[in-house]
């Protein structure tokens, strides 16, 4: 089964981003973290275990302490092949197309996904993941 690390601070995102993709792709795990240093150890446990990151990342911009790009900056260091097998996207509330724009300066990004997901857009998100060729 695939899974998604869903990273993002507001609890009512996480609620309905789960039922969303729970509902439209039940073929997929959804791991969620209120917080970037959460996620960031379980994916530090993953390299220690020498295990697979997750198929996908989605990462809020915009949260407290540790935001999306100093996530960004850490998740870089990680080793390449384990990033390779992952496809990171940067998911956002926000309409500043500089952030977008900013995201998609860095090669470990696959994509901007703009909240909230629907049913509508979600197929388009992971079947463009997917073909995404991470460059890192």
């Amino acid at each position: 089964m695939a899974k998604v690390f869903l990273i993002d601070d507001d609890n009512i995102v996480i609620y309905l981003t789960k039922l969303v993709i729970n509902e439209s792709l039940p073929e997929l795990e959804v791991v969620s973290f209120e917080y970037a240093t959460e996620a960031l150890e379980a994916l530090q446990e993953l390299v220690e275990k020498n295990q697979a990151f997750p198929e996908y990342i989605l990462l809020d911009i915009n949260m407290p302490m540790v935001d999306g790009w100093d996530f960004l900056a850490v998740y870089e260091k990680f080793p390449c092949d384990k990033r390779a097998q992952c496809k990171l996207m940067m998911h956002s509330s926000s309409l500043d197309p500089a952030e977008e724009i900013k995201s998609k300066s860095y090669n470990c990004v696959a994509d901007f996904v703009p909240k909230p997901i629907t049913s509508e857009n979600l197929n388009n998100v992971f079947s463009l993941a997917q073909s995404f060729q991470n460059v890192q």
